[in-house]
């Protein structure tokens, strides 16, 4: 089965809708929150994550707890297809290790 340009951009008015949806949701988190939620989607692990943020692991864990919380995910996975879904809002990369 092909895609007509109709189906095609109904697919696109779904996507953008969703990632929208997906954006609104992950604004929810603190700064903090987000910071570890896309190191969490670069598939760093708390320990990872700890030392570079330099704070401790613990604290990471309570902030990936809070954001679970407010997303209302159960876990890390949600986390971080949320995320993703987002189109890794308000972040980069190169701004996490600075």
């Amino acid at each position: 089965m092909t895609n007509t340009p109709s189906s095609d951009h109904s697919e696109y008015l779904a996507w953008c809708e969703r990632r929208r949806v997906a954006r609104s949701i992950f604004e929810r988190l603190s700064p903090r929150e987000q910071e570890i939620a896309a190191l969490a989607a670069e598939g760093l692990s708390s320990r990872e994550c700890a030392d570079r943020l330099r704070i401790s692991m613990k604290t990471v864990e309570k902030h990936r707890l809070s954001a679970y919380r407010r997303l209302d995910v159960p876990g890390l996975a949600g986390l971080i297809r949320i995320f993703l879904e987002a189109g890794s809002p308000s972040l980069k990369a190169e701004e996490l290790t600075a």
